[in-house]
């Protein structure tokens, strides 16, 4: 099967294509997320289940992102001060 992919991201914006051109399908994903887009990993997963049958894996794909994100902000609440400072003036 053949894959043609192109991807890119600039400030503010992250873009992903995947063209499979033997079964003249390809989808877009355009996010304005400066970083990796859950969105376009997913999407991709998906349109392989639905349109080529692959093994579902979408689902397992997007729980494993949510538990990485949710890990990374576990980790940074970690360094931040839960005691409210008084601005200077």
């Amino acid at each position: 099967m053949t894959i043609i992919s192109h991807g890119g991201r600039t400030a503010g914006f992250q873009s992903g294509l995947w063209f499979l051109p033997d079964q003249r399908i390809g989808l877009i994903v355009l996010t304005n997320n400066g970083s990796q887009s859950h969105l376009a990993v997913v999407a991709r997963h998906k349109l392989f289940e639905l349109i080529l049958g692959a093994k579902p894996t979408a689902e397992q794909v997007l729980q494993s992102l949510l538990a990485t994100e949710s890990r990374a902000l576990a980790s940074i609440k970690q360094h931040v001060s839960p005691t409210p400072t008084t601005p200077r003036g």
